[in-house]
This record gives structure tokens, C-alpha cells and sequence, in this order.
């Protein structure tokens, strides 16, 4: 069987990069002709058939075990994640995603105008008012939208038109919430579809605060982490003011009948369009119930089956992943002659016929 020298540097960087365990990946893999305990100590001759599976492990092209030099990370950021309060793993799916989010920013810093500013322009007041104020939103703006999609849209056009990225997209690491990073400049917030409208709308404004506090990176809004607490803080303020809170609350009184509790707070998260877990924290926060009240809530909310919308359609799907900003600018760039129809779809992630489409969709998307 033809066999291929894989080098060690390669194999030790990929599984540091990944902190994985070579224990965990030979128990997984059961290589034949050797094993990663053995590839972090030497070169070693592999069989084929390995290399094909431990490429597939790593989710690479087998060719890439070719390589004779350690393996590059991307700089996405801090990694802010926490499991039982030990740092996370960094997945073969997330350093993809890292891969993805490089070459996002690389192509935008492309694709800009000659001579145009890339950085984002920022509230000189880096308080949750200063950003309700900066951003020209009211709780009352808020409340008037007909429901969490609207707020979403609203937040990310408004957010994005300060010169910050933002995509929604399906993140593959599922102890990743969101995360933010920045390169030339550009800065790029990704929040995950596998979240509510409501919940991405919290994630936003999360990753709002990395960036305003030159923190942004990987986030799971553990609060056993400390800049995870401060930005899920700023987050709460930003999108439930305490004054407003408190008016909208009237003269209810909780703690007296847990049902009644319950509709009285998942009405206060739709006036807010907030998540209802993210509404329970902040009037547990404010005082508003008592901690057995809150668990019982939580227990509640848990047993309840998710609903899920119908989602929108193909394009506004593929509009999301990379963010109206992004978009226009690849489509901008086609229409500048910077680059070609078939170069634009791949950046947008269609078919190169279905281009024309997407415009069209981008525009009323954007109406």
C-alpha cells in the first residue's frame, strides 16, 4: 500500500491549534500504520488509507498532510469561552469558520474604493446610552416594530450603516453564540441562525460591546467569564433600559403567582423584542423576582418546544450569511468592472446565473 511521510510539526500544530487530545483522536481514528501520538513525537511514513481518514478527521483535502511547515491559525480574536469554567476546545469546524471570516475581510478590503475608510465609525460615548443615542433607537421605536425580525433588521442596517459588517449565518461550533473580528481595519460581527430572531438581536449587541472594547473574539456568554459578564451587561442595558423597563412594568408585582409571572414577563420580551431567557436574567438582575422565581421560570421556559419560524426564502437566506453591507459591496465592485459575474458568485455564496436574482432581492431587501 502506497504510503506518504507526514510531518510531525504539521500534525503537533494542527492538533494544538484545535487543543485537542491525541488520546481522544486515535481512540476515534484507529490508524493502522501509526498513530497521532506517535506523528507528535516524529515524521513517520503513513499508509493512504490513514492519511485519508485523519484529513477527514481534521476536515482538510488529504493533500494538505502534505505540507511541510506547521499549520497557520487565523487571528479571529480572543476565544472568551468557557466549559465549566476550563477554556473551550477550538473545533476542525471553527477553524474553518476562522478561514472563512480571513478571507471575508480580506476580499472587503479588495473589493473597497481606493481611498475609502475602512474602519468603523464608533459612539464617542462608549455607554449603553451612549449607543441608544448614537444609533437614534428608542425603546418606543422599538416597541412599535411588529415583531422580532423587524428589530433584527432594524439593528443590523443600523449597526452596518457605522461601517461594522454583520452576518447571519449558521455558526458550525455549537458552544460558539456569536463572535466578532477585525483585519485592515474592517471589523465583522457574525451572529448564528441556529438562534432566534430575539436571541440574535441580544448576540449583536453582545459582540457591539467586544468591539467598542477592543475585545472582540469567540463567545458562548458564559458568565464565569469576566468580559463575557461586563459585554452580556452592556447588551441587557442597551436593549432593556432600567427606566424603561420599570415604566413598562407599571405597578405589576411578581412573586405572587408563577403563571401570571410568566405572561406578565414573556409580554414584557415581545414589547422589548428581546429572548424570553434574556428578559428573565434582567428582572432577576433588577430585582423585579426573587431567585426561586427565576428558576421557575427557566424550568418552564426549558419543558416549552421552541417555535420556529418558516424562515424566509433562498435568497434572503444567502443575503443573511454574508450581510447586506458585504453584498453591496461585491455587487458594487461587478458593477465597477473590479470583478466579473462569475467571481461575485462565489463571493455571495450563488450560482453564477443567479446573481441578477440576488440584486434584485438585495434591493428590496434593502427598501
Amino acid at each position: 500500500m502506497a504510503s506518504i511521510i507526514v510531518r510531525s510539526k504539521l500534525i503537533s500544530s494542527m492538533v494544538k491549534n484545535r487543543r485537542a487530545n491525541s488520546e481522544d483522536i486515535d481512540a476515534e481514528l484507529n490508524l493502522k500504520s501509526t498513530s497521532i501520538a506517535e506523528l507528535l513525537a516524529e515524521d513517520r511514513d503513513v499508509d493512504f488509507k490513514d492519511i485519508q481518514s485523519i484529513a477527514k478527521y481534521f476536515k482538510k483535502p488529504w493533500s494538505y498532510l502534505l505540507l511541510e511547515h506547521e499549520e497557520t491559525m487565523p487571528t479571529i480574536g480572543r476565544d472568551h469561552r468557557t466549559v465549566r469554567n476550563v477554556e473551550a476546545s477550538f473545533s476542525s469546524d471553527m477553524l474553518n469558520e476562522s478561514v472563512w471570516a480571513e478571507d471575508y475581510l480580506d476580499e472587503a478590503k479588495e473589493l473597497s474604493e481606493e481611498g475609502s475608510s475602512l474602519s468603523p465609525t464608533l459612539p464617542v460615548e462608549h455607554t449603553p446610552a451612549g449607543v441608544r443615542d448614537f444609533f437614534d433607537i428608542s425603546t418606543d421605536d422599538i416597541f412599535k416594530l411588529r415583531d422580532d425580525y423587524a428589530a433584527l433588521k432594524l439593528w443590523v442596517r443600523k449597526i452596518e450603516s457605522t461601517g461594522v459588517y454583520v452576518a447571519q449565518r449558521r455558526i458550525p461550533d455549537e458552544t460558539i453564540r456569536a463572535y466578532s473580528t477585525s483585519k485592515h481595519g474592517i471589523v465583522l460581527i457574525v451572529v448564528n441562525t441556529r438562534d432566534s430572531a430575539a436571541a440574535r438581536i441580544f448576540s449583536l449587541m453582545h459582540e457591539y460591546c467586544h468591539v467598542l472594547f477592543n475585545t472582540t473574539g469567540l463567545c458562548d456568554f458564559d458568565e464565569h467569564n469576566t468580559v463575557e459578564t461586563k459585554c452580556n451587561r452592556f447588551a441587557a442595558d442597551v436593549l432593556m433600559p432600567a427606566g424603561d423597563l420599570a415604566e413598562k412594568n407599571d405597578s405589576y408585582e411578581f412573586n405572587l403567582d408563577l403563571i401570571k409571572d410568566e405572561e406578565h414577563a414573556i409580554w414584557l420580551s415581545r414589547k422589548f423584542k428581546v429572548s424570553q431567557a434574556a428578559m428573565f436574567i434582567r428582572l432577576l438582575e433588577k430585582h423585579y423576582i426573587s431567585e426561586p422565581t427565576y428558576r421557575a421560570l427557566e424550568r418552564r421556559r426549558a419543558l416549552r418546544k421552541a417555535k420556529k419560524s418558516s424562515g424566509g426564502d433562498y435568497y434572503k437566506a444567502k443575503i443573511n450569511a454574508v450581510g447586506v453591507k458585504y453584498a453591496s459591496l461585491v455587487l458594487d465592485a461587478l458593477s465597477r468592472g473590479v470583478i466579473n459575474r462569475k467571481d461575485s458568485s462565489v463571493l455571495l455564496g450563488v450560482g453564477e446565473y443567479s446573481v441578477v436574482s440576488f440584486k434584485e432581492n438585495l434591493r428590496k431587501n434593502v427598501e
